[in-house]
């Protein structure tokens, strides 16, 4: 999944790992922050 930066964004990634954990599945989940100019500042498997 990919955010922005910017601190209203963090919750997304709590949401997606909650939807893994109702899935009962290890879906990998690899999240990739963006810059608030277009760069990809970071880039995890979670």
């Amino acid at each position: 999944m990919m955010t922005i930066e910017v601190p209203c964004c963090q919750g997304l990634l709590e949401i997606a790992k909650q939807a893994r954990e109702q899935a009962e599945r290890n879906i990998p989940i690899k999240h990739i922050i963006v810059g608030i100019k277009g760069d990809v500042l970071k880039e995890d498997w979670v």
